[in-house]
């Protein structure tokens, strides 16, 4: 589905790492923002498509996307960033991102890098930024995208923010999105999947997870077995063994722990047999893991 024209000097265009950012911010007092308001680190993660033309076709077509990001943002409007990125199922790690933003008193922001621009509204005191790009190097996108603050601090590294003991107990989960699936004659179609149930991670990293899914219509159970490594700059990785309607795919997910561990955002990189472009939360409802008489 995609090929070097979505390319941007050799690298996967930045506006399709960082969060598409738009939303209006309600509040009964006019907003007072500056740049310190947004300054730490933050998850980013957005889903959509971008409208492209691939090379040899003469119309446009949306391909999905989606992303998961660690952005630090600094007191002199620096921004850096680094994550994976999904187009069409092709999986890219993006590690060099770096732009500037602006913040305005009204609690706007523009956020500039290689060839974007990125419209910004802010919420609770930079919390929380939402929003949708304005500029775009290759395409037209079509998303939305948010971040949400981890840290005051612009890098976690310093002082450590996360360690393995950031998740343990039992977590509701959820995801969504598009698997791009090989078929027998050796072509692709496009799978839109969605799954939700509990899992319980356990003090050494050691997860399990029952569920229901359903993918390109099929509905079924979902069991998941795995461990999970976390770094100190609050993210992390996970390898997952699924089984699904009879058959069992490998996974591989890029997540970024919040809030202490009581949400996870997680971004899948790898699936046996398909392309992902797809993210999944986590949110902690006991910090006590079951035992396996539980499960």
């Amino acid at each position: 589905m995609l090929h070097d024209s979505v390319l941007y000097h050799g690298r996967w265009p930045a506006v399709l790492f960082l969060p598409l950012l738009v939303c209006a911010a309600a509040s009964g007092q006019p907003a007072r923002c500056t740049q310190e308001t947004i300054v730490g680190t933050y998850a980013a993660k957005s889903q959509g498509f971008i409208s492209m033309i691939p090379p040899g076709a003469s119309q446009p077509v949306a391909v999905p996307i989606a992303s998961l990001s660690l952005g630090s943002l600094d007191d002199k409007g620096n921004v850096a960033a680094h994550g994976y990125i999904s187009v069409g199922g092709q999986v890219q790690s993006v590690s060099d991102f770096e732009g500037k933003v602006k913040v305005n008193s009204d609690c706007t922001a523009v956020m500039q890098g290689p060839g974007t621009t990125f419209d910004l509204v802010i919420h609770d005191e930079g919390a929380t930024m939402e929003g949708l790009v304005a500029q775009f190097p290759v395409g037209k996108p079509i998303g939305i995208g948010t971040w949400k603050r981890i840290s005051r601090i612009p890098s976690t590294v310093d002082p450590k923010q996360c360690s393995e003991a950031s998740l343990h107990g039992v977590y509701a989960f959820n995801a969504d999105g598009i698997f791009i699936v090989s078929l027998p004659d050796h072509t692709t179609t496009p799978a839109p999947f969605a799954v939700n149930g509990y899992n319980s991670i356990g003090y050494d990293g050691k997860v399990t997870a029952t569920g229901a899914g359903s993918l390109g219509g099929q509905t079924g159970s979902v069991q998941i077995t795995g461990n999970v490594s976390v770094q100190p700059d609050c993210s992390g990785t996970g390898t997952f063994s699924l089984a699904y309607l009879g058959q069992t795919s490998s996974l591989q997910d890029w997540f970024v722990v919040l809030d202490g561990g009581n949400e996870v955002w997680i971004m899948m990189t790898e699936a046996s047999g398909m392309q992902p472009i797809a993210l999944e939360t986590w949110t902690r409802n006991s910090p006590i893991p079951l035992t396996q008489t539980q499960q």
